[in-house]
């Protein structure tokens, strides 16, 4: 998105943690605060060292916005958006929230705090509080805007624009590479892509691999996972070994972002088992922008329709996963076609060239809506024209960057 928006002629700054991997990026400036001592290993969800590191944000905020004299506040996700509400109330500029997901969809899961119940109030509360001081929000799907109206959100303060892929990331991937060197062979793959926290359900994957038909008993289960929490693995490991498959299994623990499409190569077949998902997994494009098979769960099938361009299997439903499986690498016609239809979607829907279009224009209308008209700061919501999102909702745009 960042690179896209340069190019479409925004200064772009982006404020990150001291972690993480130097991609390499091009039309704008990334700053990192700094280490401190830090480990560097990236870890998903609430460490006791993410409350400082977010007071440390909110600093470093302030002076590049003041340095750079920046218009606008651009937040994404949960500890983005708190840095940026108090950015927004030291600095004065207007604040335009990312919203990725749900606390209620994730906190609880991380089982961070206890008792639980402390943790799914606070879920409920940041869910209340977060988009209180957004001038605008971008919410990645339907779900996502249902929810935050419900909690007392203008309508008109949302735009559904979803997450998106640059297509061409898979043009070149080589599904050789890695079967070389995991010596896999002719064996058939399930790939799994992505975090293995709690939320995500990866066990129900691993439950479901058991349950193939026995023609299938050789396919082997691929985890490509960017950061491993050894204790997550290990109880992934113990399940695979109680169900007679851990030699089904293998695991890629951590690889950088450009290896991604060689390893989504090797795959037959793609899944996403997580059952509550009010966000757009990347993961899901990342499968669709390969061109491959998958196999998903009804509540995470954004752009996903059953037997179009995926197979969606009932939420927790572990047999009906199975069936979708065994389908797709047993009818390779289908397969074929699903992923063709999965491929296609990411290039009509989710290309960033495209998205970003719309995000310009809420930018420009954000700030033009907040200069002051006779002496006074117009309330007027960002209004960009008649349109429609690949969701089918419909949202505000102009041809305007």
């Amino acid at each position: 998105m960042s690179e896209i928006m340069a190019e479409l002629g925004h200064e772009v700054h982006v404020l990150t943690y001291p972690f993480g991997d130097d991609l390499p990026v091009s039309g704008l400036q990334i700053h990192r605060i700094p280490q401190l001592g830090w480990r560097r290993q990236i870890q998903v969800g609430p460490t006791l060292q993410k409350p400082f590191m977010d007071i440390l944000m909110v600093v470093y905020a302030c002076r590049v916005i003041w340095k750079y004299k920046c218009n606008i506040i651009h937040s994404h996700n949960y500890e983005g958006q708190l840095v940026g509400m108090l950015s927004k109330i030291l600095t004065g500029r207007p604040l335009l929230y990312n919203a990725v997901t749900s606390m209620s969809a994730e906190l609880p899961s991380y089982h961070f705090i206890r008792p639980a119940f402390l943790a799914r109030w606070l879920a409920t509360f940041l869910d209340w509080l977060i988009p209180k001081l957004s001038d605008h929000i971008l919410a990645l799907t339907p779900e996502l805007r249902d929810m935050l109206v419900k909690r007392g959100t203008s309508p008109e303060r949302i735009t559904v624009v979803p997450a998106g892929i640059f297509p061409e990331m898979f043009a070149k991937a080589d599904p050789t590479r890695f079967r070389n060197s995991l010596g896999l062979g002719e064996a058939r793959v399930i790939l799994y892509a992505g975090t293995i926290d709690g939320f995500q359900r990866v066990d129900l994957l691993v439950d479901s691999l058991a349950r193939l038909d026995q023609a299938l008993s050789d396919v082997i289960l691929l985890i490509v996972c960017p950061f491993t929490r050894q204790d997550l693995r290990k109880k992934l490991d113990e399940q695979a070994g109680t169900l007679g498959i851990a030699h089904r299994i293998r695991w890629i623990d951590s690889h950088p972002l450009e290896d991604l499409p060689d390893y989504l190569a090797v795959a037959d077949v793609a899944v996403m088992p997580r059952p509550q998902c009010p966000g757009h997994p990347i993961k899901l494009l990342n499968y669709m922008g390969a061109g491959l098979p998958i196999v998903v769960s009804a509540g995470g099938a954004k752009g996903i329709r059953h037997l179009h361009n995926g197979f969606i299997f009932r939420d927790e439903d572990v047999d009906h996963m199975a069936e979708g499986i065994t389908t797709l690498l047993q009818d390779k016609a289908l397969a074929g076609r699903l992923g063709r239809e999965a491929r296609q979607t990411i290039l009509d829907d989710y290309d960033w060239r495209v998205l970003c279009q719309k995000i310009g224009a809420i930018y420009d209308n954000i700030i033009a809506n907040r200069r002051p008209t006779n002496g006074r700061q117009s309330a007027k919501p960002p209004s960009i024209g008649p349109g429609r999102d690949p969701t089918g909702y419909s949202f505000n745009r102009q041809d305007k960057t």
